[in-house]
């Protein structure tokens, strides 16, 4: 089956269209946190959040102690999609469109938004599982929870000026007898060229060199 998991460019209600499609594979869509099993996976997904709690339980708070219990709240689901998956014994994937703490865009742009969620590997590894897919950051990167790798596949191609990086589709291989291997598989993206230059003070004033 295809699992598709809401990101952050998504309105609820949007994705829906594509768990009707006629396809060889179900395609199913998640707009909420979830556990479900899949042959001998059971797979944890959580989608984007923008809050956890109804509005209506935030009102009259202020911005801290909104955000308190938001987190609060977000502590509960993860503990409560880790205590379902770790009933599972075989083989168990975690798929997330979050922000995780330490990530970064090859670009250097600012992440951090204010109303954004931001996990750590910590806030992870409350939900066991070997291996850990993630959405929203668009270069590619990697950690590990002990041994299972914590994976941004990144964008699939060049979405702005200054992404240089290569771009891929990663590939994960749970197995019984071995160490999780990921393999990273680079896409034909378009190319883009960063040209960098500098004003230069000369004897006839200033002039601009083509680094």
């Amino acid at each position: 089956p295809v699992l598709i998991v809401r990101g952050n460019h998504d309105t609820r209600g949007d994705l829906a269209i594509f768990a009707h499609l006629a396809t060889p594979h179900p395609i199913r869509v998640f707009e909420e946190p979830d556990v479900i099993v899949v042959g001998e996976l059971a797979v944890a997904i959580l989608p984007w959040l923008e809050r956890v709690l109804p509005a209506e339980e935030l009102a009259g708070l202020s911005t801290a102690e909104a955000m308190a219990r938001e987190e609060e709240a977000l502590l509960a689901v993860l503990r409560g999609l880790g205590e379902r998956i770790a009933k599972h014994d075989g083989k168990r994937l975690f798929v997330g469109h979050l922000m995780l703490r330490g990530s970064v865009p090859r670009t250097g742009q600012p992440l951090k938004q204010a109303k954004e969620f931001e996990l750590s590997l910590a806030h992870l590894a409350m939900v066991p599982a070997d291996a850990y897919l993630l959405g929203h950051v668009h270069a590619a990167q990697e950690w590990f929870i002990g041994a299972s790798p914590v994976l941004y596949n990144g964008s699939l191609r060049r979405t702005i000026s200054g992404e240089v990086e290569e771009k891929y589709l990663t590939f994960v291989e749970i197995s019984d007898t071995a160490e999780t291997r990921v393999e990273r598989v680079p896409t034909p993206a378009t190319p883009m060229l960063l040209i960098e230059d500098a004003w230069i003070d000369t004897p006839l004033g200033w002039s601009w060199r083509l680094n």
